[in-house]
């Protein structure tokens, strides 16, 4: 029986430990994941389990597997097919990430080349952001009558019989619709994600599923794609305090529990004096996380920090998320509610709040 599950777990919880540690040997499979960084870290789990990375087991990151499965082993029919171009010619294609092309002002057709393309003298660039539109809405076919769609997923359920996806909240627009028209062809697909790290990265922050959303309606959005929805595998934190789960609980209206086998211990401070933070910042070793590099330079941007762990947290709150020396969630944005939700939960000890003036002091 097919399975379709997106497990939505809390910061902490172990998404990671969980995907690496629940692979089947038996199985092959194949792991996603939005960012290299992320990439390296289930690397690293993979080969905590098994001691290496098996040959049945794939990792990659999801603009890998759109170009390895769907667009290179075919570029030459979509050379000849899209350009008119023989297939022994020497014309090439190649990757370009850009979003629009500079010569182009109004919106191409999804039907029209430079859609997709951008001409580079005798050759051609593909938009690394509209591969999956590439991939889902082109309208030729090949000689045996399949899409570039079908005849991808032919070659994905050839090699694979498990998918895992993390960081599945990440997703969005073409490449979220991609995954729901994969999910719908393939037999074992398993998402992972929080909800509440969305519009975190920096990047792939606007459009469905987490465009003017809820957890309600995102939820009720997943469920109409054929995914069934797992809450309780990943509820709560291995990473943050009791008091710190707490604190997010209580200021940022975020539900997030402690695991209590794994002993932590760590408190949440507000600290505006500068000479105080800079001596907690030698003595603990603390990780400055802020919205912006040029707020302080060796401090690390939510962005970056999502997905890490550190001992200890200084979290360089925005100013619009800051009143009378509390955190005040009432006039920020969503994307800016989860990134101070990101900044605390990397801590396994302590988390320290701060401000932008007060941090630059310390430049």
């Amino acid at each position: 029986m097919p399975n379709k599950i997106v497990y939505l777990a809390v910061a902490g919880a172990g998404k990671t430990y969980s995907i690496c540690h629940n692979l089947d040997l038996t199985k092959r499979s194949l792991i996603l994941s939005f960012t290299n960084e992320n990439i390296l870290n289930l690397s690293r789990e993979v080969i905590n389990n098994f001691g290496y990375i098996p040959d049945n087991i794939k990792i990659m990151t999801f603009d890998s597997f759109k170009l390895n499965y769907f667009i290179w082993p075919f570029i030459s029919r979509i050379k000849m097919d899209f350009f008119k171009m023989p297939i022994t010619n020497n014309h090439y294609i190649s990757l370009i990430k850009e979003r629009y092309n500079p010569e182009k002002k109004y919106k191409e057709s999804k039907s029209n080349k430079l859609h997709y393309f951008i001409r580079n003298g005798n050759d051609y660039l593909l938009k690394l952001d509209k591969v999956s539109e590439l991939i889902l809405y082109h309208e030729f076919k090949f000689l045996n009558s399949k899409t570039l769609f079908e005849v991808g997923i032919d070659r994905v359920n050839y090699f694979y019989d498990n998918i895992y996806i993390d960081e599945f909240q990440d997703y969005r627009e073409s490449n979220y619709d991609l995954i729901c028209t994969i999910a719908k062809n393939v037999n074992n697909i398993f998402l992972y994600g929080d909800y509440y790290q969305h519009s975190v990265s920096g990047q792939n922050n606007s459009g469905k599923p987490c465009s003017k959303s809820t957890l309600i309606k995102f939820k009720k959005e997943i469920k109409k794609q054929g995914f069934n929805i797992d809450e309780e595998t990943l509820n709560k934190t291995r990473r943050c305090s009791k008091e710190v789960c707490e604190f997010v609980r209580e200021n940022l209206n975020i539900n997030i529990y402690h695991d209590q086998q794994m002993g932590r211990i760590g408190v949440v401070q507000y600290i505006f004096n500068p000479t105080q933070l800079k001596s907690i910042l030698i003595d603990e070793d603390s990780k400055v996380i802020v919205r912006e590099k040029n707020v302080y330079s060796k401090g690390i941007t939510f962005g970056l920090a999502k997905g890490n762990t550190y001992n200890s947290v200084i979290v360089v709150l925005p100013k619009k998320a800051i009143k009378n020396k509390k955190i005040c969630i009432e006039d920020i944005a969503e994307s800016t509610l989860n990134k101070i939700y990101v900044g605390i939960t990397r801590s396994t000890g302590n988390v320290y709040l701060t401000d932008e003036k007060t941090i630059k002091q310390l430049e």
